[in-house]
């Protein structure tokens, strides 16, 4: 089965098996500093640290604290997830 979305986390892809995996994905995004040998493949790439992008993220769908303890199931705001995610991209 093919995930509809896979997110790369601060991996340089380089290392086989494993390295591959984002190509099984129907859409894959790439966090990381440095460049990947699938930057060009990638539905997207962030250019930045994990913790800083995750953070923004987790903020983005009002999870705060998710660090310190495992939030109740809610509704995510899709219209600010989305704004973040391009406001994140367009301030790198």
């Amino acid at each position: 089965a093919k995930a509809d979305l896979l997110i790369a986390l601060g991996t340089s892809l380089r290392i086989e098996p494993a390295g591959s995996l984002p190509l099984r994905a129907g859409k894959f995004v790439i966090v990381n500093l440095q460049p990947t040998p699938y930057d060009n493949k990638a539905h997207m790439v962030i250019k930045g640290r994990v913790d800083d992008v995750m953070s923004r993220v987790m903020d983005c769908l009002d999870l705060q604290g998710w660090d310190n303890e495992i939030p109740e199931p809610h509704k995510v705001d899709e219209d600010l997830c989305s704004k973040t995610v391009i406001d994140l991209v367009e301030s790198d």
